[in-house]
């Protein structure tokens, strides 16, 4: 079997609008598409699809301290399911029936941090979030597939730091832990 897949960002559209000299927002759209032709050695799971999807995001930054700033995001986003399932009609090990699963799956995200740059050369952030797929992909290990299952939720957190310790070096640094 082979599929083929293909992911295009179609456009963005981004606007920022300072509203004082310490707060901005910025809202943005993002158009998506995805293509696959997927290729069995059975007929009935062979076959193409198309998706499309539309993510909105909204953010907003506080700058209450020189060179430090407060934010926060939220936007929609997608996963894309294996191509194999968007097209396939029969499962490969029992021969039964099945229906095929959705080619972009939305989810949603959210977070909140603090920036600080001290230095041109310097940046730090720590941020939480949380994110939603509508589905979860797992791998079905006896039928050697995937498949789209319930919703998920992760909750997280993330540090990162860049510094430029000389003009040959430098330290990039991040960390994260994420749970459900």
């Amino acid at each position: 079997m082979v599929a083929i897949v293909m992911r295009r960002p179609l456009g963005r559209m981004r606007d920022t609008v300072h509203w004082t000299k310490g707060v901005r927002t910025t809202v943005g759209l993002r158009a998506d598409a995805c293509w696959t032709d997927v290729a069995s050695d059975r007929a009935a799971d062979s076959g193409s699809d198309f998706d499309t999807m539309l993510s909105p995001k909204f953010g907003i930054v506080f700058d209450p301290w020189a060179k430090t700033e407060l934010y926060l995001n939220a936007r929609t986003g997608f996963h894309s399911n294996d191509a194999r399932g968007t097209v396939t009609t029969i499962d490969p090990v029992t021969l039964t029936p099945v229906s095929p699963v959705a080619f972009l799956v939305r989810s949603k995200g959210a977070e909140a941090g603090i920036r600080t740059q001290p230095n041109k050369d310097v940046v730090s952030t720590f941020s939480v979030f949380v994110l939603e797929f509508d589905s979860e992909i797992v791998f079905v290990g006896d039928a050697g597939t995937t498949e789209a299952s319930r919703p998920s939720r992760r909750l997280g957190d993330e540090y990162t730091l860049h510094a430029k310790l000389l003009p040959w070096l430098t330290l990039d640094l991040g960390a994260a832990y994420t749970g459900g």
